[in-house]
C-alpha cells in the first residue's frame, strides 16, 4: 500500500499538469481565418437586410426616443451591412439592431453609451463562428466600409459591427470593462495596419 501511495504522490501532479494544458489549448485553440472571395452580386436568394430588421418594432413602441437622426443612422449602417451580406454569401441573422434607452440598459454586458443607442451599430448572430472567421479573413474589406468590431471574447454568439470608430480607434475593441464572457474565442491578433 505504501508503494501505490508514493507512485500517486509522485506521478499524480504530472499527470494532472498535462491533463490541465491539454484543456486549456481545447479551449484556448485560436481562430484560423479562412480568406473567402467577395461575391459582387448578392447569391440567389439572399434577402437584403431591411429597417425593420433593425427596429425591431420598437421605433412604435418607443417612438418618442426614435428620432430623424437614428433613423438616418439606420439608412446609413443598413447600406454597410447589407454590403458585407452580399459579400459573406450568407443571409445574416440579427440579434439586436437599435436599442432604446430601457432596451439597452437592460441588456447584459451593454456599454451605457452603446453604439446600438444611436443606430450606428448591428449584433448578427455567430454562434459557429463562422461570420467572426471570414471578418478576420476580409479586414480590408471592412476597414473600406468604416467598420469595427468588438472583441470576440466579449461577444460568444454573436459579431458586433459599428460604423463608428471606438474611443481607442481600433478596428476590434474592448467594449466594457466586465470580464469577457468567452475567453479565447479568438487569439487576439490581427495586423495592426487596421487601427486607426
Amino acid at each position: 500500500m505504501g508503494i501505490l501511495q508514493d507512485l500517486i504522490a509522485k506521478y499524480l501532479p504530472q499527470i494532472l499538469s498535462t491533463v490541465q494544458q491539454k484543456a486549456t489549448e481545447e479551449v484556448a485553440k485560436p481562430v484560423q481565418p479562412v480568406k473567402v472571395e467577395i461575391a459582387p452580386e448578392p447569391k440567389s436568394g439572399l434577402k437584403p437586410i431591411t429597417k425593420d430588421q433593425l427596429l425591431m418594432g420598437r421605433d412604435k413602441q418607443y417612438a418618442s426616443e426614435y428620432t430623424q437622426e437614428i433613423s438616418d443612422n439606420l439608412d446609413k449602417l443598413l447600406v454597410i451591412l447589407n454590403k458585407i451580406q452580399a459579400a459573406y454569401g450568407k443571409q445574416f441573422v440579427i440579434n439586436s439592431g437599435w436599442r432604446p434607452a430601457a432596451v439597452n440598459a437592460s441588456t447584459p454586458g451593454a456599454a451605457k453609451h452603446s453604439t446600438h443607442m444611436m443606430g450606428l451599430a448591428a449584433d448578427i448572430s455567430d454562434h459557429d463562428g463562422a461570420v467572426m472567421r471570414w471578418t478576420l479573413a476580409n479586414l480590408d474589406l471592412i476597414k473600406s466600409l468604416g467598420v469595427h468590431m468588438e472583441n470576440w471574447d466579449w461577444t460568444p454568439t454573436w459579431t458586433h459591427y459599428q460604423i463608428v470608430p471606438p474611443k481607442s480607434g481600433h478596428m476590434v475593441f474592448v467594449p466594457s470593462t466586465a470580464p469577457a464572457l468567452a475567453p479565447g474565442r479568438w487569439n487576439g491578433k490581427y495586423d495592426p495596419k487596421y487601427d486607426a
